[in-house]
């Protein structure tokens, strides 16, 4: 079993994707050039599937990428705010 990190995987959806719009062109043309309206119609709804599956990919990639700057500004965030905390906790104890 090949076990691929998130990239890779994005990498297979893409070609997997490229492939599929081929074969969406090529049904479309083919079926508009001998008539064939149903193969015509698969063709331009396999290409309308490729382009939502794209846009739902960069969407994910997207909304990963910000998660992760929130996630590094949120740890900025509450390790900056525990030094200052202790600090304050150390001079009321002094008094």
């Amino acid at each position: 079993m090949r076990f691929y990190n998130k990239k890779q995987t994005q990498n297979i959806k893409m070609n997997n994707s490229t492939w599929d719009k081929a074969a969406g062109d090529a049904k479309n043309k083919f079926g508009n050039m001998t008539g064939n309206d149903r193969m015509a119609a698969k063709g331009t709804t396999q290409n309308t599937t490729c382009k939502i599956e794209e846009t739902l990919q960069n969407a994910e990639n997207r909304a990963s990428g910000m998660a992760d700057q929130v996630r590094d500004k949120f740890s900025n965030l509450t390790s900056g705010n525990s030094t200052s905390r202790n600090a304050g906790d150390s001079t009321q104890q002094n008094l």
